[in-house]
């Protein structure tokens, strides 16, 4: 189970099962393959001693490719990568408790303030964290994903 922090709420987790695991790693497999580009912009390079302005070019460059890709991808495959994604996900409530973020019966986010941006980082942390090692990634893009804009992580405990 991991926990981490999206904007204004606190997440929790759980790990994809291995079936569900190879069916979002085959759909998402070109996306990831995009990832593989910004390797040559980072090549020799510490992203954390990088400017902005380098940054920001960094991620443009793989930003056009990655989006066509993704456009390319169904409706029914991004919805199968997200309703898998987020149906492993819980936010936590005032008092302590925690509630499913997806409601799997109705198809729909059970909080209407998650926005995309929002829910595709929350989806990107359970892939990262049930997927991470199944995509292997360059020494650049490892260092970019540890150190690069996102959500932080809070715990990783089985």
């Amino acid at each position: 189970m991991v926990e981490f922090t999206i904007g204004q709420g606190q997440y929790r987790a759980g790990k994809l099962d291995a079936r569900r695991q190879f069916h979002v790693a085959r759909r998402i497999a070109p996306l990831v393959g995009q990832l593989q580009m910004l390797a040559p912009a980072l090549a020799g390079k510490n992203i954390e001693e990088m400017s902005e302005a380098e940054t920001a070019r960094a991620f443009e460059q793989a930003l056009i490719p990655f989006t066509e890709e993704l456009s390319k991808m169904s409706d029914a495959d991004c919805d199968y990568v997200l309703d898998a994604c987020l149906s492993v996900v819980q936010r936590q409530q005032q008092g302590g408790g925690w509630q499913a973020i997806w409601n799997p019966r109705a198809g729909r986010m059970q909080f209407e303030d998650i926005n995309v941006s929002e829910m595709m980082q929350i989806a990107g942390q359970v892939i990262m964290d049930s997927l991470g090692g199944f995509f292997a990634t360059s020494p650049a893009t490892a260092q970019m994903s540890a150190a690069g804009p996102g959500p932080t992580l809070v715990a990783s405990n089985g």
